[in-house]
């Protein structure tokens, strides 16, 4: 399985790129386990990469978070979740995975760079 998404990504699992597998496993292994949000400098990038994991609902079960996601017209984080998910064109989770209480991690990378006429197309 692990082969498929590395060669439907057009990686061939190669270490080198950010997409590998092997190095989205590593970086998740350290948020999970370590800290849950690092930054770091790369070539090319003009700001810092900030990359967090979050898990839902868990990283929003407190109160200021809560009034967010009411004051966004959702109720809950699952809402979220799935109204990120839509944007993706991943299926919702299920009203049953939420009754169970199911957690659902999400690594969010944010970084910016200016856009070369080769995005622009």
């Amino acid at each position: 399985m692990k082969n498929f998404f590395s060669n439907f990504f057009g990686r061939n699992n190669d270490p080198k790129s950010i997409v590998s597998f092997d190095v989205m496993d590593a970086v998740y292994a350290y948020l999970y386990n370590n800290e849950n949000k690092f930054e770091f400098k790369m070539k090319g990038i003009h700001e810092t990469v900030s990359v967090n994991l979050y898990s839902f609902p868990g990283s929003f079960d407190y109160e200021e978070a809560q009034n967010e996601i009411k004051k966004a017209g959702f109720k809950n984080a699952y809402e979220v979740l799935n109204e990120l998910y839509a944007k993706l064109n991943i299926g919702p989770v299920s009203e049953a995975q939420i009754e169970e209480g199911l957690e659902f991690d999400y690594i969010h990378i944010q970084f910016y760079t200016q856009p070369t006429p080769e995005m622009k197309k």
